[in-house]
């Protein structure tokens, strides 16, 4: 999937900022992008690609009541210190930021054309089921920078998207949320706070998550195939009623479109 850079980074700085009290004011103190290297941006876009995935067991949340506390008390929120098991399943967009661009004092490329790009995750449509008290804890949604099989992440002001001819001045108000882990494979391990108050108040997770495969598209070539000349052969059979004929057809249509839309969704 292919959309703009200034799309697609305006609605995911708006996912953050509807999703997170905190990052609001980090978001609120961004001063701009402002030109930092006298380079000429030929072309920019986005490449996306959105995965699937299981929270698995060993996934947790804890909550740190903050404040002057000894031995777990509770403080300034009245509710003790606390760690829950966690469930549930979300969905992982991996786009890949690219620009193409000549160099200062070079504006028709007679010296090649470079390429600058960056690779990132948000996590969208989060589902997360677990006794989580206090209430408030809420899925990472800010930009999450993947180098290899590194992540890193925060709530700031400056974390998303830049290009070559860009830099960001910003700077956060507050404690912000963030994150590191890794992703190899299928799985994935995010480790992260989430600030809700002041004296370190807040909550820190442990995420262990399986991306959840998709039907192989030989298989469904084949099965949609076989229902097609099922389809057919009932169609064309002298024994079949109008009345069977019409529900066969109706069903093998059906089956062949889900079909077909989950193909091209792989």
């Amino acid at each position: 999937m292919k959309k703009s850079i200034r799309q697609a980074t305006k609605q995911a700085l708006q996912r953050a900022a509807a999703t997170s009290f905190p990052a609001l004011f980090a978001l609120a103190a961004v001063v701009g992008s402002s030109p930092a290297n006298a380079v000429f941006v030929t072309a920019s876009g986005v490449d996306a690609e959105t995965r699937h995935y299981a929270i698995a067991a060993g996934s947790t949340v804890s909550y740190d009541p903050g404040g002057f506390i000894f031995g777990g008390a509770a403080g300034l929120s009245g509710v003790p210190a606390g760690t829950y098991d966690i469930s549930g399943d979300f969905d992982a967009v991996l786009s890949r930021y690219w620009w193409t661009y000549h160099l200062d004092g070079d504006p028709l490329g007679n010296n090649g054309t470079f390429v600058w790009e960056s690779r990132w995750l948000q996590f969208v449509n989060p589902n997360v089921v677990g006794n989580i008290a206090p209430g408030g804890f809420e899925f990472p949604a800010f930009f999450v920078s993947v180098n290899g099989g590194q992540l890193y992440g925060n709530a700031g002001a400056c974390n998303f998207p830049l290009g070559p001819d860009t830099y960001c001045s910003g700077f956060d108000l507050l404690p912000i949320a963030s994150l590191s882990g890794e992703w190899v494979g299928s799985q994935m391990i995010l480790d992260g706070f989430q600030p809700t108050g002041g004296f370190y108040e807040g909550f820190s997770y442990h995420v262990v998550a399986l991306q959840v495969p998709q039907p192989p598209t030989t298989w469904l070539l084949v099965l949609g195939v076989g229902l097609l000349g099922f389809s057919l052969r009932d169609r064309f059979s002298p024994d079949e009623s109008g009345y069977q004929g019409a529900v066969r057809d109706l069903f093998a249509t059906t089956v062949t479109r889900f079909i077909e839309r989950s193909v091209c969704r792989t």
